[in-house]
This record gives structure tokens, sequence and C-alpha cells, in this order.
């Protein structure tokens, strides 16, 4: 029981934070930059945990169930923004960009 709660912990512990940084981020480096990172690290978490049942290694697994949750938490801030930019532009809310 307690690896399914280490993966999911895994996930969760870093969204928690995550957010905040990611949209100093966005706003630093742009929101082409940040999908592309994000995208990025959601596929290498990916290709992680999966190598990592084909190996056996649990510690490897949690790593990239890091790297995924790294992606997941950021790809949410820079699709809020495309879609605030998208939706609001030409009214008095329209992000100045």
């Amino acid at each position: 029981m307690y690896v399914y709660g280490v993966l999911q912990s895994s996930v969760a512990i870093v969204n928690t934070v995550l957010p905040l940084l990611a949209g100093l981020f966005v706003d630093t480096f742009g929101t082409q930059v940040g999908s592309i990172l994000a995208t990025s690290l959601i596929a290498a978490g990916y290709v992680l945990a999966a190598t990592s049942t084909s190996l056996a290694s649990f510690p490897l697994m949690v790593v990239g169930y890091v790297m995924y949750g790294l992606g997941s938490g950021s790809i949410t801030v820079v699709q809020g923004f495309y879609g605030w930019a998208f939706w609001v532009r030409g009214t008095a809310h329209a992000l100045e960009h």
C-alpha cells in the first residue's frame, strides 16, 4: 500500500508550490518556453516511469513521477495564461505583453 502513496505524493507534493514558481517562470521567459519545458518534463517523466517498470526500479519510478509532477503543475499555469490571453484580449482585463 505504501508504494501507491509514495507515487501519488511524489506528484502532489511538487504541485503544492510549483504553480507559484511556474507563474514567475512564465512571466520571465514567456509561454512558448514554458509550454515546451513543461511538455518535455511530462514526456521525460513518463519515459522514466515506463522504463522503471522494465528495470524493476522503484526509485527510478519515483523520479519519473516527480518529473511528471513538475511538468503537469507547470502546464496548468501555461494553459491558464493562454486561455486568459485568448478569451479576454480586447477587454479591460486583457494582458499587455
